[in-house]
Parts: structure tokens; C-alpha cells; sequence
């Protein structure tokens, strides 16, 4: 078969991207080793690096000892990708703060900064958003150029394609278009994304996911929501609403939910839903934190309180893996790092709602990432999208 030049085109721009997200993972590493795992022939192999180094996009990193010769005779040379030839930027709109950071190409986090809400207007905060970036690359002198753009992660609902985050009620927002907002600022390419969806792109990429095709991230902040990875792949669903595990019904005579419906896992496990009910029960004005810290220095209603918010917990996990059997179930959030007091309900409750056997469960893990997954995940979206396919 005679290839033509589009098809030739296409099937170069294939193995670059399969031998960029080699050395992202496994760099610094041979051209031998790139050789042997990708299946390409050692010239293509030479000659993509070739181009690559000229880009200033990759490096030579030293040398290593031929293991075909138990590490001993002629070397080779290692390469990996140059960290500081591109950079990301990272943001993520959060109920009471927006957090942004500065990645390198290889999604270590240079720098970050946590913005305070000075305004509810979603035009305002995300021209601020805009200009604090500015200010941020300034600082760390990086010029534009070496950007390859700006990740966000909203929670709700989003339009990828125009760029508009269509329905946040945890925001307050509505059809806002967050890439054209950005783009009044800077001129650079602007991803959205879900804020949970990002997160879990943080954990394929740095996290737990790295060598897993089946992946779920479960978050449980101020609102609940999860990420779905399935085949190596983010799952949007039909119309980018995959993953509001939060505003499924646990409970239809439970309480209200902001959605306006009745019994969501959201209204019953929240961070929002722990600190109503520490109001309700404690009889003052409290936070999700401050229950969590009652019941720390041993009250009970506030340990009732945590305690039953980890059982109906339990039951969103179960439910996920029923009916995605991932390989494994990745908990993140402020609520779930409250230690055994959710965590052992969360985890004996989804045990006995799980359908398999029990040899056949997916493994369930505590993120090891805190605040900062949002954002790197929201670089990592860009890595994706934009490197990746070049």
C-alpha cells in the first residue's frame, strides 16, 4: 500500500505523540528502549528524536549501560523531555477560592497561588483570574511564548467545545464563556474542563492512574462528583454530563438539594450537608471543619454526624463500582481526609453494597494529592490536548 503524504503526515504525528507520552512517563530512557516498546524502527525512532532535540522540546540527559550486555561495553545515551521548554497554567474556580498554578513540561508545579473571591460576578473573577496569570509568568519570568496554554476546571456543567461553563450551582453561574473572557487578557489557547474530570486526569497522570486504563476519582468537597476514566480515556457521557454522581438519589425523602431536587448524595454528604447538619444539631453557626473537629475532641452528635455522611458515602462508591467496575476507586476532598471517622463507614458500607465477589473488587484508595490536584490536573488536560498531539 502507497501511503500518501496526508496519510504519511498523520502516522508521523501518531509516533511523535506515542514517544512524547514515553519520555513523559518513563524518561529519561534509551532510543533503544523507545525502539523496542513502541515497535518503530530504530531510524524513525532517531529521526523523530533528531527533530525534537532541534525544537529544544528534548534532551540528552547522559548515558546508561547496554543491558543486553549485563551493563557492561558501549553505553547509551538517555533522553527525556527539557522541563522547562513549555510550561501549563492550571486553574480551578472553587466555591470559595480560585487556585491556579504554573506547571513544567514534565507537570511538576513551579509555583501556585490561592485567589480569595472578591467578587460573585463570573466576569470579573475570571478577568482577574486572567490577570493575575500575567503577573504570575512575570514573576517567574517565563515569556508567553513558552506557554502552551491554560487549563480550568469549573464545577457544573461544560460546553468543551465553545469553551462555556452551561450550569454551576455550587458558582452561581450560568452559560458563562469562559475561553472568551480569557481571551479579552490573553492570547493563548484556553481548555475547560469539569473541576472533578481535571482531578482525575491529575491522577492518570501523576496519581494512582498512571498504570491503569480503568480509573474512577471520587471527590467530596463542598459538592460531590467524580471523574471516569474508562479504556485509558475521560468518559463525558452524550451531553458532558458523565460523573454527577453527586445528584444521584440515595434518599427521596431526604433533604432538599441545591439542584432543586430531593435525597442527592450531595445534600447528604456533602461538606455543605455536614455543616447544615452541625448547625441543626450542635445548635450554632458551624462548618464542615468544625464538626469534623467536634467530633475530634469527642462529641457525639458531631461524630454521629461525620459518621453517617461516610456510610451514605459508601453507598455513591458502591454504586460506582457497580456499575462501571473500575480497577480501582481514588477518594479525594476535604471531607474524605477526616480519617477513619468517614473513611470506615465509607469503606465497610461499600464492601457489602458491592455486586462481585469479593477478589473481584476494585481497590479503593485515599488520593495522595491534596488542593493542588485541581490545578494539576488542569495542566495535565493541557499536556493532553495540546502537546501531546502535536
Amino acid at each position: 500500500m502507497v501511503l500518501n503524504g496526508q496519510n504519511m503526515t498523520e502516522v508521523k504525528l501518531k509516533n511523535r505523540s506515542v514517544v512524547l507520552r514515553l519520555l513523559f512517563k518513563y524518561g529519561p530512557i534509551s532510543r533503544a528502549q523507545l525502539s523496542q516498546v513502541t515497535g518503530l524502527t530504530p531510524p524513525t525512532i532517531t529521526s523523530l528524536v533528531g527533530e525534537m532535540i532541534n525544537e529544544g522540546i528534548v534532551i540528552e540527559t547522559g548515558n546508561t549501560d547496554d543491558p543486553a550486555k549485563g551493563g557492561v561495553g558501549r553505553k547509551r545515551v538517555l533522553i527525556d523531555l527539557k522541563n522547562d521548554a513549555k510550561y501549563e497554567i492550571g486553574i480551578e474556580f472553587g466555591v470559595e477560592t480560585t487556585h491556579m498554578g504554573i506547571n513544567d513540561l514534565k507537570g511538576n508545579l513551579v509555583c501556585d497561588r490561592i485567589l480569595p473571591i472578591i467578587t460573585p460576578d463570573p466576569t470579573e473573577r475570571i478577568r482577574q483570574t486572567a490577570r493575575e496569570v500575567v503577573d504570575m509568568l512575570s514573576e517567574r519570568e517565563i515569556p508567553m511564548e513558552r506557554v502552551l496554554g491554560i487549563g480550568v476546571g469549573v464545577p457544573g456543567l461544560v460546553d468543551r467545545e465553545r469553551g462555556i461553563n452551561r450550569k454551576s450551582p455550587n458558582l452561581g453561574w450560568k452559560n458563562v464563556n469562559v475561553r472568551n473572557i480569557f481571551s479579552e487578557v490573553l492570547s493563548m489557547p484556553v481548555l475547560l474542563e469539569n473541576n472533578v474530570r481535571c482531578m482525575a486526569l491529575g491522577e492518570q497522570f501523576f496519581g494512582f492512574g498512571r498504570e491503569m486504563d480503568d480509573i474512577i476519582l471520587f471527590h467530596v468537597g463542598m459538592g460531590i462528583g467524580c471523574g471516569i476514566i474508562i479504556d485509558g480515556r475521560l468518559f463525558h457521557g452524550s451531553s458532558e454530563g458523565a460523573g454527577e454522581i453527586g445528584h444521584t438519589t440515595i434518599d427521596i425523602n431526604g433533604p432538599q438539594c441545591g439542584c432543586g431536587k430531593k435525597g442527592c448524595l450531595e445534600a447528604l454528604a456533602s461538606g455543605r450537608a455536614i455543616a447544615d447538619k452541625g448547625r441543626e444539631f450542635l445548635g450554632r453557626d458551624v462548618s464542615a471543619y468544625d464538626v469534623f473537629l467536634a467530633a475530634k475532641a469527642g462529641d457525639p452528635i458531631a461524630a454521629g454526624i461525620l459518621k453517617e455522611a461516610g456510610y451514605y458515602l459508601g453507598i455513591g462508591v458502591a454504586n460506582l463500582i457497580n456499575l462501571f467496575n473500575p480497577q480501582m476507586v481514588v477518594l479525594h476532598g476535604g471531607v474524605l481526609n477526616s480519617g477513619d471517622i468517614v473513611l470506615k463507614p465509607l469503606l465497610e458500607t461499600a464492601s457489602s453494597h458491592v455486586f462481585s465477589d469479593r477478589s473481584e473488587d476494585a481497590d479503593i484508595k485515599l488520593s495522595a494529592y491534596g488542593d493542588e490536584l485541581g490545578i494539576m490536573g488542569a495542566s495535565a488536560l493541557v499536556l493532553k490536548e495540546l502537546f501531546f498531539k502535536l
